[in-house]
């Protein structure tokens, strides 16, 4: 069984490599886009790592329901409502 290494360009640095190793973005018409390791080690953070990832999640109530949860948006997840919605700020001496 013979293995051919067929190569192709990446996309971004535009250096050839085996296509085995490379990741393929899009096949639109006869036109494929290929990207190579390093670049996406490169540049796959900036794509996924968003400012609402880093944010953390609050201690959140709904009135309406009754229900307390934990998110980062103030929106029940029981009801599906953000009119009632309000931050829990509960500490232990509250509750003494």
């Amino acid at each position: 069984m013979v293995y051919l290494r067929a190569r192709v360009n990446c996309f971004r640095c535009n250096l050839p490599v085996d296509r085995s190793e490379t990741l393929l973005l899009s096949a639109a018409g006869n036109e494929r886009k290929y990207e190579c390791h390093t670049c996406y080690k490169k540049h796959s953070k900036q794509i996924w790592w968003s400012g609402d990832k880093l944010k953390p999640k609050l201690e959140l109530f709904c009135g309406r329901c009754k229900y307390g949860f934990q998110s980062k948006k103030f929106i029940c997840p029981y009801c599906s409502k953000p009119d009632y919605v309000e931050e829990r700020n509960v500490s232990i001496h509250d509750l003494i």
